[in-house]
């Protein structure tokens, strides 16, 4: 899966951050971003004394494009969003990030993107999935970014680099993913969600830090393969600062005096 063909590269597409991480069509990071925006120039508009009349257009569109992204990603029998348009039934993948956009919304305490109900059943259901991979000594690796739904046996779309980032535990975005459950898990009173974003974060903290054959304390990479620590891409890349938004979800920190 590893393999590159350089003769390829100008076929690749890069949807979002995740780069070769293929789209059929929208995708739950993008889409949720875009409602985000909307939320975000409804809220500035507001600051800034816009009429309402002159934001009603604005508030009009959110509301039809949260009724369409719950339509068009929410996989029932799953009990997840749905990365991308599967190109073939019953091949639904989830992200490990799905709920960027939303977390950033309750910072910015802001009006809830998603549905809610389904917003914490996905962070519970699909936890154990996505944790499942440990290494030679049986510590927990981390969450790689995409996991195929149940029944699932192969990725339905690879890029030209294989599934090296579907299948990539990205440091920085299990920092993050593991703040997101930390406070869904203190909103919805939820200690199982709290104690499980702790183990997250701990676990990618662990590979760095306490792992001795990896050398990554003080260089961290980007990420490295669900299957092996040691195979690792992009060292010391700051996307890892995300461990500071984790730590200001399990005790906020105040500039008071």
């Amino acid at each position: 899966p590893h393999t590159l063909d350089l003769s390829k590269m100008g076929q690749m597409k890069f949807p979002n951050t995740f780069n070769t991480i293929f789209t059929n069509g929208p995708d739950t990071y993008n889409s949720k971003l875009y409602l985000l925006s909307l939320e975000i120039m409804i809220e500035a508009s507001r600051h800034a004394g816009v009429s309402g009349a002159d934001t009603s257009s604005l508030s009009h569109e959110l509301a039809e494009a949260k009724a369409e992204f719950e339509e068009t990603f929410w996989d029932p029998k799953q009990g997840f969003y749905a990365y991308t348009m599967s190109p073939g039934a019953g091949q639904n993948t989830v992200l490990l990030n799905t709920f960027f956009a939303q977390h950033i919304a309750e910072r910015l305490q802001l009006p809830d993107l998603i549905n809610t109900k389904r917003y914490q059943q996905q962070l519970t259901g699909t936890y154990s999935a996505f944790m499942q991979w440990r290494d030679p000594e049986g510590h927990l690796v981390g969450a790689p970014n995409l996991l195929a739904g149940k029944g699932v046996k192969e990725w339905p779309m690879l890029g030209v680099i294989g599934s090296v980032e579907e299948e990539g535990v990205w440091v920085g975005v299990n920092d993050f993913v593991a703040s997101t459950y930390v406070a869904a898990g203190r909103r919805f009173r939820d200690e199982t969600l709290i104690h499980d974003g702790i183990e997250m974060g701990s676990a990618v903290s662990a590979q760095t830090w306490l792992n001795e054959k990896t050398g990554y304390a003080f260089n961290t990479p980007m990420g490295w393969d669900r299957r092996d620590v040691t195979w690792y891409v992009y060292p010391a890349y700051e996307r890892e600062l995300a461990i500071w938004d984790l730590m200001d979800s399990i005790k906020p920190v105040s500039l008071a005096h």
